[in-house]
């Protein structure tokens, strides 16, 4: 089982988590049973085949840490079996042993809702594109 994570770049930075998959080219495949990392472009992980569960599941990912995520996109990966994990600051290695250790807590829709800067009910959106 793999959890991605979305990092600056695959070189200089790649120790560093990136604010969120909507500003990062790249992400980190930490293997849990080998514990082992891997990074590449998010564009060989995240393919939009219409069915992500699937893509997912053929990469054998199960979860993600994450600085930000917007609500529709912990909505997706949730209903398609992705625990979403909150990191704590943007140090890697450290947020890959709170994760081992069990200290990171799951993105939550509120969280997720204050992200997003949707405060904390759909009643503050003023998204057009949003259909909750």
């Amino acid at each position: 089982m793999k959890i991605m994570i979305p990092v600056v770049d695959n070189s200089a930075h790649k120790l560093t988590i990136a604010d969120g998959f909507n500003t990062s080219s790249h992400v980190c495949l930490y293997d849990i049973e080998k514990n082992h990392l891997d990074w590449m472009e998010a564009s060989q992980v995240i393919r939009l085949t219409g069915n992500i569960a699937k893509e997912f599941a053929n990469q054998d990912i199960c979860g993600v840490i994450t600085n930000h995520i917007k609500f529709m996109a912990l909505g997706l990966f949730n209903d398609n079996g992705l625990k979403v994990y909150k990191s704590r600051g943007t140090e890697l290695e450290r947020n890959l042993d709170l994760f081992r250790n069990r200290k990171l807590e799951p993105f939550t829709i509120h969280d997720a809702l204050t992200d997003s800067g949707c405060g904390t009910s759909c009643n503050s959106c003023s998204s057009t594109a949003c259909k909750n």
